[in-house]
């Protein structure tokens, strides 16, 4: 009878599976599914700086979908606008006061 396979080798393989469905690339997605969890390991700093990478790209779709830094830098501009304009102002209430 052959032997089944272990557990955490089913993992492994359910980990692989969702990564290249994610788009990952294989030999990426071969190597974070055999990662074992020992912190320190060059393996899991390897993990943690794709992991990283993952999320970065993440992040850049999602500013281009929802337009989110160009979107921002906008309403800093309007707010800048407004606080120079509100500070004219009071700046020429101050000399009204003077005179």
């Amino acid at each position: 009878m052959a032997k089944s396979k272990s557990k955490s080798r089913e993992k492994d393989k359910h980990l692989y599976d969702r990564l290249r469905a994610g788009g990952v690339r294989k030999r990426v997605a071969k190597e974070v599914s055999k990662l074992k969890p020992d912190r320190d390991s060059p393996q899991m700093k390897a993990a943690r700086r794709a992991a990283a990478d993952l999320n970065l790209a993440v992040d850049d779709i999602k500013d281009l979908i929802v337009g989110g830094p160009q979107k921002r830098s906008d309403a800093a501009k309007r707010g800048a606008k407004t606080r120079k304009k509100d500070a004219a102002k009071k700046s020429g209430k101050k000399s009204a006061k003077k005179r």
